[in-house]
């Protein structure tokens, strides 16, 4: 199951509770793409309870994590325009991270329907994995800094890309 397909939504709903869970756990907010076009609200809501749930706790549990590592850095040794500039775009990172928690919030306020919810949230769990893991292979190379310009630039240029995709814009 590469996709949800209505045939697999229609599957998935018919499985016991712990079966369900299971089956959903293992999948990865991709699978969710494109399915609001064929996706009846009661399925919708069942697998987005028991799916996305999970998926919304541990990404912000790897954003306290990402948050924290960067509230640790050791700065004093390697303070430099490199740095700062890292840290800027750290800091827009951040930002975008926490306004995609306040669109979760604002879907559940404004009552958006499940079935749109699963496809919208989905995309945006995906960009938000990616870039908390670019942001954490960047820490994790952090001392490391790159002097040449060129490659900084593209380091830059890919984190801006996560983070202004259209799917992560409010």
């Amino acid at each position: 199951m590469e996709k949800l397909t209505g045939e697999v939504a229609e599957w998935l709903c018919g499985l016991p509770e712990e079966k369900l869970e299971k089956e959903l756990s293992s999948k990865s907010a991709e699978f969710f793409k494109g399915s609001e076009k064929f996706l009846p609200e009661v399925v919708a809501e069942r697998l987005y309870n028991m799916g996305f749930k999970e998926q919304w706790i541990k990404v912000e549990e790897k954003a306290k994590e990402v948050e924290s590592r960067i509230s640790k850095l050791d700065l004093d040794e390697v303070l430099d325009e490199e740095v700062e500039e890292r840290l800027e775009v750290f800091s827009e990172f951040l930002n975008k991270l926490f306004q995609a928690f306040e669109i979760r919030e604002e879907h559940e306020n404004k009552k958006i329907l499940f079935s749109h919810r699963v496809v919208l949230e989905g995309k945006l769990l995906c960009s938000v994995r990616k870039g908390l893991t670019l942001i954490g292979n960047i820490l994790d190379n952090f001392k490391k800094v790159d002097k040449d310009e060129y490659v900084t630039a593209l380091k830059r240029q890919k984190l801006n890309e996560v983070i202004c995709c259209p799917s992560f814009v409010l």
